[in-house]
């Protein structure tokens, strides 16, 4: 399990994008994050992350919203790196 050490994190990079389908248009946002150690739970932290966007999210109405984290220290000490995608979608009613 991961250990629960220094969930202090660094917003890297905030940036909208829009995904074009013969179906549809969907608006979103990834955030990029660096983490210095693993947390024991990353949803938590992503969580905590969306809501600090929470307002953004509603008042440009996305449809995704995505955090993507880079862990600086794994707590594998197999792993060079380590990364996590945490995805939430309208169509979830996770937004």
């Amino acid at each position: 399990m991961p250990v629960d050490t220094n969930t202090i994190y660094k917003i890297v990079e905030a940036r909208p994008y829009t995904k074009i389908s013969a179906k549809e248009k969907e608006k979103g946002m990834r955030v990029a994050i660096n983490l210095h150690a693993e947390p024991k739970d990353i949803t938590i932290l992503a969580g905590e992350i969306k809501q600090k966007y929470n307002n953004e999210i509603h008042k440009k109405d996305l449809d995704e919203f995505s955090v993507y984290f880079n862990i600086e220290k794994p707590n594998n000490k197999y792993c060079i790196s380590k990364v996590y995608s945490v995805f939430y979608h309208k169509r979830n009613k996770d937004l």
